[in-house]
C-alpha cells in the first residue's frame, strides 16, 4: 500500500486528500463540487459560530437543507432515470455524520464546565474530546 511507504505525515495527508478528491470526481463528476461544499459549508459553520449550540442547530439545518436539496435533484429533477448511484446516497451518509459531529461539537462545549461534563456519559466525552 502506498500510504505505508510514506514516511512524512503531511505527504500522507496530501496523497489522501488528493486521492479521495480523484476518486470522487471520477465517480460522480461535476456532482462531486456539491459534495466538496455541503462538507466545507459545515466546517465553515463550526468555524465561524462561536456559540455552540447555534452552530449545532445550523449544522443540523444545512445538512437537512442540502439533503434535501439532492433528493428533490435526483427526483424531480432528474427524474431518477439512472438507475445507479447518484449524489443523494452520499448526502444521506453525509447527513448522519455531520448530525453525529454537531451533537460531539455541541458536548465539547459541556467539557469546560464540571457541573454538565458529570452529566455526560464515557462514549459522549470520548467522542467530543476532539472537538475541543
Amino acid at each position: 500500500m502506498i500510504l505505508g511507504q510514506l514516511n512524512s505525515i503531511p505527504t500522507r495527508k496530501a496523497w489522501s486528500t488528493f486521492t479521495g478528491i480523484s476518486l470522487g470526481f471520477f465517480v460522480y463528476g461535476l456532482q462531486f463540487v456539491i459534495s466538496l461544499s455541503y462538507i466545507l459549508g459545515n466546517y465553515l459553520i463550526m468555524r465561524f459560530l462561536t456559540q455552540r449550540k447555534l452552530a449545532m442547530q445550523v449544522m443540523i439545518a444545512f445538512s437537512a437543507f442540502m439533503l434535501f436539496s439532492a433528493s428533490f435533484y435526483h427526483f424531480k429533477i432528474k427524474n431518477a432515470k439512472s438507475g445507479g448511484w447518484d449524489i443523494d446516497l452520499v448526502f444521506m451518509i453525509f447527513f448522519c455524520k455531520f448530525h453525529m459531529m454537531a451533537v460531539n461539537y455541541y458536548n465539547a462545549g459541556k467539557l469546560e464546565d464540571p457541573l454538565l461534563s458529570k452529566e455526560m456519559s464515557a462514549r459522549e466525552r470520548f467522542n467530543a474530546e476532539p472537538l475541543r
